[in-house]
């Protein structure tokens, strides 16, 4: 009885000890893929999803810029009687409209995007770069959420004689946020547009040239 008592005491001592292996095993797994697996899917799923925004934008433009604004469209010249200029004044109706369907179009294209699949090697995951992009692909899911803002903001700079160019552009401002099973991330991107540009003839007033912007409002959109 004292034998077999004793054997059943040992087998228990066996299981937990190979519970606890297994344990620190998971646990270890666990810390591997924190800190080195987590790392390569965020780079990858970044890379893609930045591409991914910027062809969203790149469309965008296409459509709503498919009828380009005149440069007359955007901004009002006044000039005094001897005809230096007093006055550059931004068309706010047409720019807030433009900068508004901007950004709604940009997130729409965003939003198509849906959930995607990024296909990792697993050599790639292991770290080394003598196993880079070999072995079969890991499919990981990532779902991005985006916002958007657009914000005009103009360029000066001389042209000549008495001539300035202004440069009008439309700042497009993409922060897409993509939810991995291991990680949260956000990718920005930034693309600015040339809307219209002008050479201006007479001395533009000094306070343009300093801020180099005659825009100080944007369009802020955030699903």
């Amino acid at each position: 009885m004292y034998k077999i008592s004793k054997n059943k005491h040992l087998n228990r001592i066996k299981k937990g000890i190979v519970l606890i292996l297994i344990l620190l095993s998971i646990l270890v797994l666990s810390i591997y893929l924190i800190n080195s697996v987590a790392p390569i899917i965020v780079t990858f799923s970044e890379a893609k999803i930045r591409a991914l925004t910027t062809s969203a934008v790149n469309s965008a433009i296409f459509e709503v810029m498919l009828d380009p604004l005149s440069y007359g469209d955007l901004v009002t010249i006044e000039k005094n009687d001897n005809g230096d200029i007093t006055a550059i004044r931004a068309n706010s109706i047409v720019i807030n409209k433009l900068a508004r369907d901007m950004a709604q179009s940009t997130e729409t294209f965003i939003e198509k995007m849906g959930e995607q699949d990024i296909k990792i090697p697993i050599g790639t995951l292991s770290g080394s770069p003598l196993l880079a992009g070999k072995g079969p692909k890991v499919t990981i899911k990532v779902l991005p959420l985006g916002s958007v803002k657009c914000q005009f903001v103009s360029e000066f700079e001389s042209a000549g004689i008495n001539q300035t160019r202004h440069k009008i552009y439309l700042d497009v401002v993409t922060n897409v946020s993509i939810v991995l099973p291991t990680a949260q991330s956000i990718v920005k991107t930034n693309t600015p547009v040339l809307v219209s540009e002008s050479i201006i003839v007479g001395k533009v007033p000094e306070t343009y040239l300093t801020t180099g912007s005659i825009f100080g409002g944007n369009y802020d959109l955030t699903p």
